[in-house]
């Protein structure tokens, strides 16, 4: 009998213990989810962000009523926590993604921005200021069937600042050059899409922005949502309040851009890919009327010397920035590379070597954006290595 009451009031005893677990298992896994942002639906390691709009005030616990803290329009969360829907949505906000919480913000005065991806506008010299719509499709209607009388008749009255009430254009990029580096500003991405301008490729693009006219009147105003189309290698967008304009110098926008090769016995059918894409790029830069503005430069890296005298050299510089202006000096440079046909000592190879001869031998000066592209098929020697 004992046994068997034993058994009857285990089972009971055993499910209190493991709700118990249950329970607790459940809280800590709240605890650690209260640490990590939410993900975007459908997502495994994207997490939702978004941004505050004009007049968004930072609030201690969802409906609350205090003064709340003042954000600056256009700052970037991650998403914690959402708590209520539609007008009484509110959203716990950190500015990282490890648990860097602030607070609570209406979710009306945030922005989705799950892409964080932002455009800026490129110099008008030499081109149209681009032209922000009101909405998606009538934006579509005139780049899809070429509405090219219409497009000129709103250009003109955008740049005249004639625009009637209800025109299709809110807004025009400003006439001069703003410069992100010495004026920063966010334009951010809302959504895009993908289309045919006759046979060029163009992306249609929703952007968001802060009215200047809002700013000016001391008012705390509302973000316009516009659309913009831009060729896909370059976007145009609404300058937002923070810009301020600047001027550049006449040749416009320049970009160094040096590849630094590995050129060990393994390397050859690289070498010969790396000459076959930058032929591409020259040809595509040429098809926009942008060779000028883009200026190429190679060094080659092997290894140590002394391991394996036969690999000639550990950097050489094949084409330097200034002969990189010329397609058919640099092109020529490159077809005298070549892989050593002397094995190195290991696996590994000088690649700090090929940075470090790009970084100091190339005149950098001149440039507005310096890319340097490593190319290599091995594990680069670091300093604790004898070789």
């Amino acid at each position: 009998m004992r046994k068997r009451l034993t058994m009857r009031t285990t089972p009971p005893y055993h499910a209190v213990l493991l709700l118990l677990a249950s329970l607790l298992g459940a809280g800590a896994a709240a605890a650690q989810e209260a640490t990590e942002p939410l993900l975007m639906p459908g997502k495994q390691s994207l997490y939702q962000r978004v941004l505050a709009a004009p007049g968004a005030l930072l609030q201690p616990a969802p409906g609350a009523r205090t003064a709340g803290e003042p954000v600056t329009p256009f700052t970037a969360f991650y998403v914690y926590a959402s708590k209520g829907e539609g007008e009484n949505a509110w959203l716990q906000v950190g500015t990282g993604r490890h648990g860097d919480v602030v607070g609570w913000l209406p979710a009306g005065r945030t922005l989705e921005w799950n892409q964080g991806l932002t455009v800026v506008f490129r110099d008008p010299v030499g081109h149209d200021r681009a032209l922000l719509f009101r909405d998606k499709e009538a934006l579509k209607t005139m780049a899809t069937e070429r509405q090219l009388e219409r497009y000129s008749q709103l250009y003109l009255e955008a740049v005249s600042d004639t625009l009637p009430d209800g025109s299709p254009v809110v807004a025009i990029q400003p006439a001069n050059h703003i410069d992100i580096n010495e004026d920063f500003y966010l334009v951010p991405i809302r959504a895009h899409e993908d289309l045919y301008v006759g046979n060029e490729l163009a992306r249609l693009l929703r952007v968001s922005s802060v009215p200047l006219e809002a700013v000016a009147d001391g008012a705390a105003p509302t973000p316009a949502s516009v659309q913009a189309a831009a060729p896909a290698s370059a976007a145009a967008a609404a300058v937002p309040a923070q810009a301020t304009p600047s001027q550049t110098g006449p040749d416009g926008y320049t970009a160094g851009l040096v590849f630094v090769i590995d050129a060990t016995l393994s390397m050859d059918p690289y070498i010969e890919r790396t000459r076959e894409a930058v032929m591409k790029i020259y040809d595509r830069l040429g098809d926009a009327g942008l060779l000028g503005n883009v200026n190429f430069g190679l060094v080659a890296f092997r290894d140590n010397l002394e391991a394996a005298p036969g690999l000639e050299y550990l950097a050489r510089t094949y084409v330097d920035l200034e002969q990189g202006r010329n397609p058919t000096t640099f092109l020529n440079n490159v077809n005298e590379l070549s892989a050593t046909q002397v094995s190195s000592r290991d696996f590994r190879e000088d690649a700090y070597a090929g940075v470090k001869q790009a970084l100091d031998d190339m005149d950098w000066s001149g440039h507005n954006a310096r890319y340097v592209v490593l190319i290599t098929d091995a594990g680069a020697r670091d300093a604790g290595d004898p070789l």
